[in-house]
């Protein structure tokens, strides 16, 4: 017997609808469905199968033995399409479903983490998977090619997706544990003098910096690495200086490290850019979610 039969719903429906009811008059009533578009559909289906799948009988219409074999694949069918039409419910509900997010490291822990946090009180039937971006052409490719919904970054971001700016995070020095000035304002020239720890990826935040550096001179690297958790670690064990946000700066003073801020201050901008196209309700709640964090919270 030919699986396509029961690929589609209707066929599905009018064989359990006649089996069920015992007569063509019965199903068609039952299904509402004009007596002669339902006979159709039962030749139709019995043309595919090669064989009658129902007979008269004194007490009206019954399945054959081929029409019998039919019904149990025809019940899964119906079910295997109502499981279906929930998953598809509750993905569009927020019940379930996966959200795919990419994210520079340095708003990996704001806004971003803040604004996981609810979103998944708000849903926890989702599943939120993000990872670090391994440079802004990877990024971005991500985006466009459908492996992420949402990317959270350091804007401008080099591509034509529409950006949504969110705020702006204030750039500190961060020193070894000994240098001298902390707490104290550090001239942007005297930047252009520190041996820097730098991230190997990065490119939005590398461009904005040397656009903000540029006129003062941009510092040298001592140091690159491809993992943004060791940038601070190699600081404190005098490797050389940093140029991170000022939450990073915070956390590198309480560990030891001298932290000062620039002058005149230097603020790079980050934001949201959407995947092209229409992007799911999971994603639309996250952004929501950022403008929630990066509002209650002010500038980072």
């Amino acid at each position: 017997m030919s699986a396509p039969l029961l690929s589609d719903e209707r066929q599905a429906r009018v064989l359990l609808a006649v089996v069920d009811q015992g007569s063509i008059t019965g199903a068609a009533a039952l299904l509402g469905m004009a007596q002669p578009s339902l006979s159709q559909a039962v030749r139709a289906m019995e043309a595919a199968a090669g064989c009658a799948l129902f007979e008269r009988t004194p007490r009206g219409t019954a399945p054959t033995a081929a029409g019998r074999s039919l019904v149990e694949p025809a019940q899964r069918l119906l079910r295997d399409l109502d499981a279906a039409r929930r998953a598809v419910s509750d993905v569009v509900a927020l019940r379930s479903g996966t959200l795919d997010v990419v994210a520079h490291a340095a708003v990996a822990s704001h806004p971003l983490a803040g604004a996981v946090g609810l979103f998944r009180a708000a849903h926890p039937g989702v599943l939120v998977r993000v990872r670090d971006a391994r440079d802004d052409a990877q990024l971005v490719a991500d985006l466009v090619r459908g492996r992420a919904e949402v990317a959270v970054v350091q804007l401008p971001l080099p591509c034509d997706l529409p950006a949504e700016a969110l705020g702006e995070q204030e750039v500190w020095a961060v020193l070894p544990p000994g240098s001298g000035g902390a707490g104290e304002p550090l001239a942007r020239a005297d930047v252009a003098r520190l041996p820097l720890v730098a991230l190997q990826n990065g490119a939005s935040a590398r461009a904005a910096l040397r656009a903000e550096l540029a006129e003062t001179g941009l510092p040298r690297a001592s140091v690159v690495t491809p993992q943004p958790a060791t940038v601070l670690p190699l600081v404190l064990a005098g490797a050389g200086a940093a140029l991170v946000d000022r939450r990073h700066a915070q956390r590198a003073a309480a560990l030891g490290g001298v932290v000062r801020p620039l002058d005149p201050p230097l603020l790079l901008p980050f934001g949201a850019v959407r995947a092209p196209g229409a992007v799911s309700s999971a994603a639309e709640a996250l952004v929501a979610a950022l403008r929630e964090v990066c509002g209650r919270s002010g500038r980072p």
